[in-house]
């Protein structure tokens, strides 16, 4: 199978495309995940220019498909969407410190 990928300007070059996956992982890892051995073998993939960001999506649409739900907002043949956390209590207020009184303790 012949597949031809597609790169923006930003992605153009195998050193970018390397940046835009540390990028991604040092998120997704910041967040407590990790990179499954599907995706970090296809990211190689990618930055060797085999294949593109779409081409990943496909992928990993097609090893993890989406799961079925008992949540009433999700029905099946819509498109994903994204509902907010909602805030139950204010944000804590915080006293303003005088930066020129001396500091106790």
């Amino acid at each position: 199978m012949s597949y031809t990928p597609q790169f923006s300007e930003d992605e153009r070059t195998p050193q970018q495309r390397r940046e835009g996956v540390k990028w991604a992982v040092g998120l997704s890892m910041s967040q407590g995940g990790s990179a499954s051995p599907e995706l970090a073998a296809l990211y190689q993939r990618y930055i060797a220019g085999e294949i593109d960001l779409a081409f990943i999506r496909a992928e990993l649409t097609r090893l993890y498909p989406k799961q079925p739900t008992a949540d009433p907002r999700y029905k099946d043949g819509q498109p994903d969407r994204y509902y907010p956390v909602l805030v139950e209590a204010a944000p804590q207020q915080y006293e303003q410190i005088d930066m020129d009184q001396p500091w106790i303790g």
